[in-house]
């Protein structure tokens, strides 16, 4: 069975705030599989992470005021939201896709999370995608302080979906974050990459690229011959 994509759901609230939480996602059953993504405007904070079992699949942070990391588990009894807690206050967004048709015992065939650069054009960590799997790709970044406005990410390869546009507000130095998916299989390719661009300049950006391998094709039974029946 191809992997597809179940739902996904995000929150970035206006401004400072001691958590978020998103919202449950639809269609969701046991075995499923699941991405997080969690951003601030803060290197040092405390994270409380939404479900226990959470496997960590990347951490990063730029400069000294934004860190992100990716998370991933197989949905089990998902709960009605997910509640990520800080013991400060900063600025900060989550966003959650679920998938199906991922393996069940080796989902992930590659994740990468790094640091990006300035300025308005970020370049996803190379991965490695296997025939049939699905790229889940994205950034998080910072405004230059002083320039007012919700940046805008686009992503330079044709037919993927952006899943998540979020911004904190349009004030100086804000928090914005997006994440985009293949809407599809892919061919195999070693070290692909994604190309974003942004409508503004950033200062501080973390970038990140998931890889989930298909489940295995079930094998066709072998039918016994019907007794009697002559075998060629």
């Amino acid at each position: 069975m191809p992997i597809s994509r179940v739902d996904d759901q995000e929150i970035m609230p206006p401004g400072a705030q001691s958590g978020c939480t998103v919202p449950g996602l639809s269609g969701v059953v046991d075995g499923d599989f699941v991405v997080h993504l969690f951003a601030m405007l803060h290197t040092s904070a405390t994270v409380t992470e939404p479900v226990p079992g959470l496997a960590t699949r990347g951490d990063a942070s730029s400069g000294s005021n934004l860190s992100a990391r990716l998370r991933s588990r197989r949905a089990a009894s998902e709960p009605a939201s997910y509640d990520w807690l800080t013991n400060a206050t900063p600025k900060q967004g989550a966003w959650a896709g679920a998938y199906r048709g991922v393996d069940p015992t080796a989902p992930v065939a590659a994740a990468q999370m790094v640091a990006g650069v300035a300025g308005t054009v970020q370049t996803t960590p190379p991965v490695d995608v296997p025939a049939g799997g699905w790229l889940v790709y994205g950034v998080a970044s910072r405004h230059i302080p002083g320039a007012a406005g919700i940046a805008n990410w686009s992503s330079s390869t044709v037919g993927e979906a952006r899943r998540a546009s979020l911004a904190t507000n349009a004030g100086s130095a804000d928090l914005t974050m997006s994440v985009f998916d293949s809407a599809g299989s892919l061919s195999a390719a070693t070290g692909l990459t994604r190309t974003l661009t942004s409508s503004m300049t950033e200062q501080n950006a973390v970038v990140f690229a998931i890889v989930l391998r298909p489940a295995a094709a079930l094998a066709t039974p072998f039918a016994e011959p019907t007794p009697g029946m002559p075998v060629f």
